[in-house]
């Protein structure tokens, strides 16, 4: 016997009213339905529907035996669904977005061979230094962003795949010709370059609880611009480390106050909940976010 067919017609007659309701939903005929009906109940030895003229109504023990049923067609659905995900060419537009200097480092780098694998995606890569918006469809992957996300409705996940913390640092010809800063305060006496997107935007705080209003006299909305300003010796920044960890090892820049050392920022991949995830998102997630920080 076909048992889960027959659960199947049950939970139609259940959900649609009569037999030949649920025959029109199942595209099966009325006397097919009450066959399957007929040979669920002597399988289980009870009567699960009361018959009579109009609706068919639960018996005292069909109502327990509906719920369970509904409940297993639900999970053998989900799992269905979940096979279908898991087996499905990753296709379709898949909307991205990172900071420059991430995406230049860290996808670009690697993406000749991910469309080469997966050339039904069709990928958009935004670099703005604007937070886009989940709830708007702007963006399917946030990639590489070490801040809280906010305000964008609870059915975001994030996956950490790095930590980062805020520095401070300047060329070495800067510093000669201004002055090493010793302690926090005489950061004050320097010119500091800032970006409009900081928040606060001049204040800088210190592990040890010291914090400093500091005036930018340069201020820029991308730190590509705001760190080539700190490499002509314009002044001095605040960026997060990875940003500049390449001038620190090549000695172009030189960190300030290290000894004041700022604690670790975890660094995050944002994308939306979906109970089974879009193959286009979870195999982008796979391939660029195993530990690229």
């Amino acid at each position: 016997m076909d048992h889960l067919a027959h659960i199947k017609a049950f939970i139609a007659i259940v959900e649609e009213g009569t037999l030949h309701a649920a025959a029109i939903k199942l595209h099966q005929t009325d006397a097919a339905i009450s066959k399957k009906l007929s040979k669920l109940e002597a399988s289980l030895d009870v009567i699960l529907l009361e018959r009579g003229h109009g609706k068919m109504k639960l018996t005292d023990i069909g109502q327990p035996y509906y719920q369970l049923c509904k409940e297993v067609a639900e999970k053998i659905a989900n799992a269905k669904q979940l096979i279908q995900q898991v087996t499905a060419i990753p296709r379709g537009e898949l909307k991205v977005h990172a900071v420059k200097h991430n995406a230049d480092r860290y996808i670009m780098p690697k993406l000749k061979t991910f469309l080469q694998q997966y050339p039904e995606i069709q990928l958009t890569l935004t670099t703005s230094e604007l937070i886009p918006d989940f709830s708007r469809g702007e963006v399917d992957i946030l990639f590489g962003i070490a801040m809280p996300i906010l305000d964008q409705g609870d059915n975001l996940v994030r996956k950490k795949i790095g930590l980062t913390r805020d520095i401070l640092s300047a060329t070495p010809t800067f510093l000669d010709d201004k002055g090493t800063p010793q302690k926090p305060k005489d950061l004050l006496a320097l010119p500091y370059i800032g970006h409009t997107a900081r928040r606060p935007l001049n204040l800088i705080s210190f592990d040890n609880g010291t914090e400093l209003q500091i005036q930018s006299f340069l201020k820029f909305d991308n730190h590509e611009n705001l760190i080539t300003a700190a490499l002509q010796g314009l002044g001095y920044v605040y960026v997060k480390e990875y940003m500049v960890d390449a001038y620190l090892k090549s000695g172009q820049l030189v960190e300030i106050l290290a000894k004041y050392k700022k604690a670790e920022w975890p660094i995050y991949v944002y994308y939306r909940y979906q109970a089974y995830p879009d193959p286009k998102v979870r195999v982008f997630m796979e391939y660029f976010t195993t530990k690229p920080f």
